[in-house]
C-alpha cells in the first residue's frame, strides 16, 4: 500500500510542472500571433491530456491503495471515474471538471486535434489552473487519511 501512496505523490509532483507548463501556455496564447496560435495550442492540448492521464493515474493507484483493481475494457476510464468518485468522494465542480476533461480527451483522440475549438481550449486551461489547487488538496487530505491507522474510538 505505501508504494501506491509514495506513487501518487510523486504523480502530484508531475502535475504540478504539467499546471505551470499550462499556465506558461495560457500567458503565451494572448502573445502569439493569429498564424502561430493553431502550433501553440497544440502544445496546450497534450498538456491537457497529460493532466487528464496524471489524475486518471492517481485514480488507479488510489482505488488500489483500497485493493480495487478494475479490468481494462471498452468502458474502463467511465467505471474508474465513478470508482473512484464513490470511494474519493468529490464535490461537484470537480466531478464536472474531470468529466469534460476526460471527454475533451476522447475527442482529441478522435480527431488527432483536427477539429477542436480554440476558445474551448483556452477555457479548458483556465478551469484546470483555477481548480487544480483544491484537486490537489482533496488528494493530499486522502493519502494522509489512508496513511493514518484507524482510530479505536
Amino acid at each position: 500500500m505505501n508504494h501506491y501512496l509514495t506513487d501518487i505523490a510523486d504523480d502530484l509532483r508531475r502535475l504540478d510542472i504539467v499546471i505551470n507548463q499550462l499556465t506558461q501556455d495560457r500567458r503565451a496564447v494572448d502573445h502569439v500571433a493569429l498564424e502561430d496560435l493553431a502550433t501553440a495550442l497544440a502544445g496546450t492540448v497534450l498538456h491537457l491530456q497529460h493532466l487528464y492521464n496524471g489524475l486518471e493515474k492517481i485514480a488507479e493507484r488510489s482505488l488500489a491503495v483500497r485493493g480495487i483493481k478494475l479490468v481494462a475494457d471498452g468502458s474502463y476510464h467511465t467505471r474508474l471515474l465513478r470508482e473512484y468518485y464513490a470511494n474519493y468522494p468529490c464535490d461537484k465542480q470537480e466531478v464536472d471538471f474531470l468529466e469534460d476533461l476526460k471527454s475533451f480527451r476522447h475527442l482529441f483522440r478522435a480527431t488527432y486535434g483536427t477539429s477542436l475549438d480554440e476558445t474551448r481550449i483556452v477555457v479548458k486551461t483556465e478551469q484546470a489552473i483555477a481548480i487544480w489547487p483544491r484537486i490537489k488538496e482533496r488528494i493530499t487530505r486522502q493519502m494522509n487519511l489512508e496513511q493514518s491507522p484507524p482510530s479505536t474510538a
